[in-house]
């Protein structure tokens, strides 16, 4: 297995970014797991995953062969109360890593797209989710610093009320307020290369344009 301060890439079953996108992270990646139906991707980009797990359900027929002599860690979690991405997530939680993206959350049913940002809640996950024109990401209850360009758009969806929200480096500021549900901290601008987001408690997703 991987050490936990290495970069793990987990692939999805849904759709994928651009290949530009996709391959900026395979080369800044130590370790790559494919969920479930993400392993049909790996096959398609001709790499070999250093995990599969998931319940094998959405798996290529051609590729469900033999997946346990093919692949040296295959862990087959088949608890249904939970997506694979959720369980994969919670896995890598509890075995330390701290530097996960995410790739294959791209359409698909409307039940999933959102099953997505839920699934970071439901493991507890500070993965990385990336999407062609955006990167999501769960904000702790701390101050976190993300890089991007000027002008690009920054959006805060409080997914739970959240209070202590504070958001510097775009165009509207805010600092220690409360955010409910709602539209409030969608379409902001970036007008630094660095932002800080913090908060004090909540649950709170920061969306950074490309």
């Amino acid at each position: 297995m991987a050490n936990i301060s290495d970069r793990v890439l987990v692939i999805a079953n849904g759709e994928i970014p651009s290949s530009e996108v996709v391959n900026n992270l395979l080369q800044n990646c130590d370790f790559i797991v494919a969920c479930d139906g993400g392993l049909n991707h790996c096959n398609k980009l001709e790499i070999i995953p250093d995990l599969l797990c998931g319940d094998f359900d959405s798996i290529d027929s051609d590729l469900s062969e033999g997946l346990n002599s093919e692949f040296t860690n295959v862990i087959q979690m088949q608890n249904q109360d939970k997506s694979d991405l959720s369980k994969a997530l919670s896995y890598l939680r509890d075995e330390g890593f701290t530097s996960i993206d995410v790739i294959g959350i791209e359409g698909g049913r409307l039940d999933h797209q959102f099953g997505v940002w839920s699934c970071l809640i439901e493991s507890d996950s500070y993965a990385s989710l990336h999407y062609e024109d955006f990167v999501l990401k769960r904000v702790p209850n701390d101050t976190i610093q993300l890089q991007t360009k000027l002008g690009k758009i920054v959006s805060l969806h409080a997914i739970t009320p959240c209070k202590g929200v504070s958001l510097a480096g775009c165009k509207f500021t805010l600092n220690h307020d409360t955010l409910e549900i709602g539209t409030r901290g969608i379409h902001n601008l970036a007008q630094a290369e660095t932002i800080e987001v913090s908060k004090v408690s909540g649950e709170l997703l920061v969306m950074i344009e490309r």
